[in-house]
Order: structure tokens, then C-alpha cells, then sequence
């Protein structure tokens, strides 16, 4: 078994980055996508992305996540973080400012071989959230109680 980067180029790396994929490659014959899924997803925050190639075909990767470090809801400008030791903060901002400065925080290591995708933010943005960028009549009360991001 094989782990990419070797150590030496992961402290080579780290020097200029804080965000560094560890890889292994797989022969996954007799699995699937879903069924690595089942067996490492642990807690609702668990999710699978499937690559597709031309809106037809299956592409090469797929993306299985569980455990998350951080933890955004935003509900239009209230924006609760929650962090892996169940530390919770609540704050009032403009939700795709917050999101862009969080990302700028993190320093990408761009690997041959691994796709542009390699970890990051994961998650939904409602169709509500299009009052940010266009002026809309009020939306209905909100009766399901979820986040908008």
C-alpha cells in the first residue's frame, strides 16, 4: 500500500500550504461507491458525491465525507458555526462574505493525478439564498426550519 504525498514531499508541502490531500489508490473491484459509503459514514453530516462526465456517463471519482471539522447553517444573515467538540457560534453576516473570507483561510496543495476537488466546503444552498444577488417579493414563512445554506 502505497500513501501519497511521500513525507518528505508532505513537509515540503506544508511549508506553503495548510490544506495537503493523503492519498492512497484503491482497486475497489467488488465495491461500490455506496457501499464504501455504508461502511465508513458515521453521523448525519455523512455524504457521497458521484463524479459524472457530459451529464451522462459515471466519471472516475467519487467523494465520501463524514465527520466534519466545521459545520455552517445560515439562515439568511444568521450564520451558527459548529465545531467537531460540539463548540457552537452564532453571528449576524452577509452569508457569501463569511463563506469567502473561511475559504481564503485555506492554502490548497494542487496534486498531480487528483482531481481540482479534493476536499473543502460540501454542502446546498437554498433557492431563497437568490434574494442575495437579486431584488425579490418577501418569501413565504418558512414552515420546514431548514438552513438556507
Amino acid at each position: 500500500m502505497v500513501i501519497h504525498p511521500a513525507k518528505e514531499e508532505f513537509l515540503r508541502l506544508a511549508r506553503r500550504c495548510n490544506v495537503i490531500p493523503v492519498f492512497k489508490e484503491l482497486t475497489a473491484d467488488t465495491e461500490t461507491p455506496i457501499s464504501l459509503f455504508k461502511k465508513v459514514a458515521q453521523g448525519p453530516e455523512s455524504f457521497l458525491l458521484e463524479s459524472i462526465e457530459g451529464g451522462e456517463r459515471w466519471g472516475r471519482y467519487s467523494f465520501i465525507g463524514h465527520r466534519p471539522r466545521l459545520v455552517i447553517r445560515i439562515w439568511s444573515e444568521e450564520i451558527e458555526v459548529s465545531r467537531g467538540n460540539d463548540q457552537r457560534t452564532r453571528l449576524r453576516a452577509r452569508p457569501f462574505a463569511y463563506l469567502k473570507d473561511l475559504m481564503d483561510d485555506f492554502r490548497a496543495a494542487a496534486m498531480t493525478g487528483l482531481p481540482r476537488f479534493f476536499g473543502g466546503l460540501v454542502g446546498y444552498i437554498s433557492y431563497d439564498m437568490v434574494r442575495f444577488f437579486e431584488r425579490l417579493p418577501d418569501s413565504k414563512p418558512d414552515d420546514v426550519g431548514m438552513p438556507d445554506v
